[in-house]
């Protein structure tokens, strides 16, 4: 075992970490003996390992119970999913029972164009087609959810548009996503943000000691703002949240460069 691994692997940390490398340089690895190495250390501890795809977390559900076997330990106190999954699995306790939706899907697709139909003799801005594209690109990886923040926020590579133009495009997308609640429909970022919402107001709040993150690249920054709920960060700024990613590998669409993200 590489002893630069082992120091990471072993070495307290009073806040966050975000460990970066390429392919194949040992952020899994880190990931996965320092999540052990909180089972030992806290018996009565409850921790959450989550990636981006779900592929990945068959993977890991493999090696930590190799790993465990070997100190005597039980992988199912480590809670270990995707993302999205953990989002809706929580949307679905708080209540939602709808589908979700993604952008090449026909029901969103419909859902779309009937939010335009809606205006009598629209005007826009930039066409419908952008305006999609600009809801998934920009307002979803961004965690947008309010007026104030799309009037503030930095529109990188895309043509400019004044105040009043955006809030036209604001409404629109108020128009799409009233739509969506009304067939229960929600986009994985929307399902994000209802999970995010409802750790926030649950009393007491549901967290975990430690947090593991892989993948971390491609996620959004709703998605940073759920993670930091699910570690009490506020409340407890030295519970161990631990992130690992490659922005060379990225190859989804986020263009977030990940930190532990406040406000909206």
């Amino acid at each position: 075992f590489p002893v630069t691994i082992l120091r990471y692997v072993n070495r307290p940390f009073s806040g966050p970490i975000l460990i970066k490398g390429s392919a194949g340089t040992g952020k899994t690895v880190v990931l996965l003996h320092r999540a052990v190495r909180a089972l030992e250390l806290n018996p009565e501890g409850r921790f959450l390992f989550l990636t981006f795809t779900a592929n990945l977390t068959l993977e890991i559900k493999d090696l930590l119970a190799k790993l465990c076997r070997d100190k005597k330990l039980d992988p199912k106190r480590i809670e270990i999913a995707s993302i999205y999954k953990f989002a809706q699995d929580k949307c679905r306790v708080s209540g939602w029972r709808g589908d979700l939706v993604s952008r090449s899907d026909d029901r969103l697709l419909l859902c779309w164009k009937r939010s335009l139909e809606a205006e009598e003799s629209p005007s826009y801005p930039i066409s419908t087609e952008e305006m999609l594209d600009e809801y998934f690109e920009h307002k979803e990886i961004k965690g947008i959810y309010s007026l104030d923040s799309y009037l503030a926020s930095r529109r990188e590579g895309r043509g400019k548009l004044g105040r009043e133009e955006r809030k036209i495009v604001w409404y629109a997308w108020e128009r799409f996503e009233t739509e969506l609640r009304h067939y229960k429909f929600q986009t994985s970022e929307q399902c994000v943000h209802q999970a995010l919402n409802y750790i926030l107001q649950k009393v007491p709040k549901e967290s975990y000691n430690r947090v593991f993150v892989d993948e971390v690249q491609d996620m959004s920054v709703e998605s940073l703002r759920l993670i930091k709920a699910l570690a009490d960060y506020e409340n407890e700024p030295q519970n161990g949240i631990t992130l690992a990613g490659d922005w060379k590998q990225r190859i989804y669409q986020s263009t977030v460069t990940p930190y532990i993200v406040t406000g909206n």
